[in-house]
């Protein structure tokens, strides 16, 4: 068994963030409407993309309800990264 360090990694952060921005702006959603949409406000949809912040369970299952998509598209190459990341 392994364990990532107590915080959320930056590049699994960067990546979320990446693809929640990619899939928003595919859809033509502007941050607004996605936290009119989905009930997360338009300040932290904006970190999240900036990778400044990370998603709680339940903002995940809400961008990906008002996305349209499953929760797992938001993860969308998190084996990369994390093969890449340091573990104790």
């Amino acid at each position: 068994m392994f364990q990532l360090k107590q915080t959320t990694p930056k590049p699994l952060m960067l990546m979320m963030g990446n693809n929640l921005k990619t899939i928003r702006t595919e859809r033509g959603l502007s941050q607004s409407k996605l936290a009119k949409l989905s009930h997360v406000e338009r300040t932290l949809i904006g970190k999240i993309e900036k990778g400044e912040r990370s998603l709680s369970l339940q903002n995940i299952c809400k961008l990906a309800i008002a996305l349209d998509i499953t929760p797992n598209e938001l993860f969308e190459g998190y084996e990369t990264i994390l093969n890449k990341l340091p573990i104790k």
